[in-house]
């Protein structure tokens, strides 16, 4: 068993990709393997080295984890050589996969490409980049056997481990969340699972290639089509003069046992890495594909990105109503998900273009996010009209209840310069 534990302690991990997925995957196995990060980034490296900037939210025992391991040198960082594979028993694959009209593979292909010119016999290779259905099989395993004879299950072995993160839970659900893990062959399914064992404290769940890749995108497009029902039913509830929240709060009072209700909020908007790419990925087999027509995937995707149209519609008509004045708006909010950092693909951005390129009526726009800025003290702002981008709790504790649950309800409140927070915090 001793001589066991130090040959796993002399093989080599590589982590391919260290952003938010990629960094806490590195770090996760440098306490068991020895592991070269890569990364085409010479300023995230140094971030990384720095601890200035390492995850879009704070991540304490994995950032001591870090610390630790590039202290003992249990993780060395690389910029761009991938040719470093040749000393790996294990490569794990966690760049992304954006999605600009069509999933952009070709950084992708380029990088298994890389990977398959330098690997050496018996190694695991895992994949945790969200992929769509059939790009293991289509694009990845041909790659792979093609570039240098090799054959998979035999002389190299291929896995489809996606990760399962989410906002400032990274590294708990790193560590603990169920993992599924697909192959093509036993003995692939096998070695993927005894390397994920190594690190996870929750269940391993064994599966092909094609169901793994579905599962993963399916996860997120159910959320993403819950979250455009809520939006959908909010907008029905603007109509008829009621609030969301409180209808919200009574489907959910259905028990277990009886069809029980999970009906999320609504917001501004959907935001993140994934959600907005995920659907569009699902629904991807070499070219838009719609095996329901309408299909809800899609339309969900659709009524999402056009949230943030929709209320900077209802704040302009809103704002025309205030004549004596250029009438003054303030975002509250810059960051996709409340009480994070991250501000990738946030309802943010399209909502204040849309209203500082405002002419009927001209807008005064401002902005501010209690995350980011927390130091910028907004007690003193007498805006005309707020609009709730991000609900941090940081807002809740400083605007008063009545206004507060307006703004949860309709994301904006017309004050006209009016106080809308509270004398003591």
């Amino acid at each position: 068993m001793k001589e066991e534990a130090e040959k796993r302690m002399r093989e080599v991990v590589v982590v391919v990709g260290l952003g938010t997925i990629g960094l806490p995957v590195a770090v996760a196995f440098s306490g068991v393997f020895d592991v070269l990060g890569v990364d085409t980034s010479e300023t995230r490296l140094e971030e990384i080295r720095s601890g200035e900037f390492v995850t879009q939210d704070p991540e304490p025992a994995m950032e001591v984890q870090l610390k630790a391991a590039l202290r003992t040198g249990s993780l060395s960082l690389v910029l761009g050589d991938l040719s470093v594979v040749r000393h790996a028993r294990y490569v794990v694959v966690c760049i992304g996969l954006d999605w600009v009209d069509r999933p952009i593979f070709e950084p992708f292909d380029r990088c298994i490409l890389k990977i398959a010119q330098h690997i050496r016999p018996g190694t695991l290779v895992s994949i945790e980049t969200s992929v769509p259905p059939g790009t293991m099989l289509g694009r990845v395993v041909p790659i792979i056997e093609g570039t240098n004879g090799f054959q998979l299950g035999k002389d190299v072995f291929v896995v489809h481990a996606p990760e399962r993160v989410a906002p400032k839970k990274l590294w708990h659900n790193l560590l603990n969340m169920p993992r599924v893990i697909g192959a093509k062959t036993q003995r692939a399914l096998q070695k993927g699972m005894d390397f994920y064992r190594q690190v996870l404290r929750s269940d391993l769940l064994p599966t092909d290639l094609t169901t793994a890749e579905i599962t993963k995108l399916v996860e997120n497009a159910y959320r993403d089509v819950n979250i455009a029902f809520a939006n959908e039913v909010a907008a029905l509830c603007y109509h008829h003069g009621v609030e969301p929240r409180t209808v919200q709060r009574l489907v959910n009072t259905i028990p277990e046992g009886n069809g029980r209700r999970a009906m999320l909020a609504s917001g501004a908007g959907v935001g993140g890495y994934c959600l907005p790419k995920d659907s569009h990925l699902l629904l991807w087999d070499r070219g838009p594909f719609r095996p329901m027509n309408p299909s809800v995937i899609h339309a969900a995707r659709v009524l999402n990105d056009r949230v943030p149209h929709r209320l900077a519609v209802m704040v302009r008509d809103s704002a025309s109503r205030i004549r004596d004045r250029t009438p003054v708006v303030m975002i509250l909010g810059k960051t996709y998900a409340p009480d994070s950092r991250d501000t990738r693909n946030s309802s943010y951005t399209p909502l204040a273009l849309e209203l500082m390129e405002s002419v009927h009526p001209e807008l005064l726009v401002f902005s501010h996010d209690a995350v980011l800025e927390p130091d910028n003290d907004l007690t003193k702002d007498r805006s005309d009209i707020y609009v709730l981008a991000t609900a941090h709790s940081a807002y809740e504790k400083l605007i008063l209840p009545e206004v507060w649950w307006v703004l949860l309800n309709r994301r904006f409140y017309v004050a006209k310069g009016e106080n809308i927070w509270k004398e003591k915090v």
